[in-house]
């Protein structure tokens, strides 16, 4: 295995995402699998500060697709505010 997905497969298992709504082990799981299969990650010309921070933005997307697009920290969101 390369150093990349190394480094991928350790970032996967050692973060947890607490808004994420998904099992924290499914969603390490996922996100490994999502970033080895990206391309801007797999980029060798990048920096590790562009890596950073498509690392990060991965994180986000995936977590705002376990809310349905929706902020995970607006309360409004889950239930039936304004009825």
């Amino acid at each position: 295995m390369s150093f990349k997905n190394d480094l991928l497969k350790h970032l996967a298992g050692n973060i947890i995402v607490k808004e994420h709504r998904i099992r924290y082990q499914k969603e390490q799981f996922d996100r490994f699998i999502c970033s080895v299969k990206m391309p801007s990650l797999q980029s060798e010309s990048m920096t590790l500060r562009q890596f950073a921070n498509e690392y990060a933005q991965l994180i986000e997307v995936m977590t705002e697709n376990s809310h349905y697009n929706k902020c995970p920290k607006i309360e409004a969101n889950y239930d039936n505010f304004g009825e």
